[in-house]
């Protein structure tokens, strides 16, 4: 079977091509484990292009869960959460970066007042939804975040001027020529935050306060490149140290764009199935996102 796909998108927006050279795309792959059969994906990425703005969002949610669901052998449903942040993720971006005109708006710049009106507006919607399902009951409610919720985010937001890569939780980010791996990141889920403000009675530990940070920013004119890819590809990162890199050193191939939508799945295949990571077996789920500036047609005198 061929790997990965691109169809496990929580989220695909196309509202216009873009009216700079960057084109974006992803794909995601199961985890290859015949122990898991009938277990579902727990990665999720969704991608908004439009006229003036790209935004695209990477989420894996923890295999793990509340302690009950540990104890009685069952799994989480974690993937529900990635779903939920990715859609809300990019629903929040365009919310908070347009004006009420629908147009892009000028006044708000891509910087930590973003993310921090961005985490809020995120961390908002989630306790909303808790507070549905679980009415006041802490028991259940916590239960439900660590069961439902318990999901990373790495994103990225392209704007003509300016972009940004932001994150919380785990996972491989690459923006030129460095990449970065955010193991040391591991277990930062910005539904811990749920936990003390709507479980205060039995979570009161300040360490769990998450937030979204910035990873990387500059001028839209230095972008060449950005992937955002979950730890699921950390075994083919030791397998192929230039796996990422040689992603972010080749624009994608013109025939495989289309109004700014990199249709990136048989390079990528290619890429894994030609290289020093082709006998890799996916342990975990595995996605991943590229930004990517296009060629530049030829000019003819």
């Amino acid at each position: 079977m061929l790997p990965f796909t691109d169809k496990c998108s929580a989220s695909l927006l196309l509202e216009g091509a873009p009216s700079f050279p960057i084109a974006i795309g992803g794909v995601s792959q199961p985890k290859s484990s015949l122990g898991d059969i009938g277990v579902n994906s727990q990665d999720a990425f969704g991608l908004y292009i439009g006229n003036r703005l790209i935004i695209g969002v990477v989420s894996d949610g923890c295999g793990s869960g509340a302690a009950i669901t540990q104890d009685q052998a069952r799994c989480s449903s974690n993937e529900l959460g990635a779903r939920l942040l990715v859609q809300a993720t990019i629903h929040r971006c365009l919310k908070i970066l347009s004006a009420p005109q629908g147009l892009l708006s000028p006044r708000q710049p891509l910087d930590k007042t973003f993310l921090h009106t961005l985490t809020k507006g995120l961390l908002k919607s989630l306790a909303t939804t808790v507070k549905t399902f679980c009415s006041k009951d802490e028991a259940m409610r916590e239960r439900f975040i660590c069961d439902n919720l318990m999901a990373t985010i790495l994103g990225v937001v392209v704007a003509e001027d300016h972009f940004l890569v932001f994150g919380c939780g785990d996972g491989y980010i690459g923006v030129n020529d460095e990449i970065v791996s955010l193991k040391d990141q591991e277990g930062k889920y910005l539904a811990n935050n749920l936990l003390l403000t709507l479980c205060p009675r039995t979570h009161k530990d300040p360490r769990l306060t998450s937030q979204l940070d910035s990873l990387a920013t500059s001028t839209t004119e230095d972008l060449r490149a950005v992937v955002l890819a979950t730890d699921g590809f950390a075994p083919v990162h030791s397998a192929d140290a230039s796996f990422f890199q040689n992603i972010l050193n080749e624009p994608p191939p013109s025939t495989q764009v289309n109004a700014g939508h990199d249709r990136l799945l048989r390079e990528l295949r290619r890429r894994l199935l030609t290289g020093p990571a082709k006998e890799v077996e996916f342990r975990d789920d595995a996605t991943l996102i590229s930004v990517r500036r296009t060629q530049t047609p030829a000019q003819h005198d």
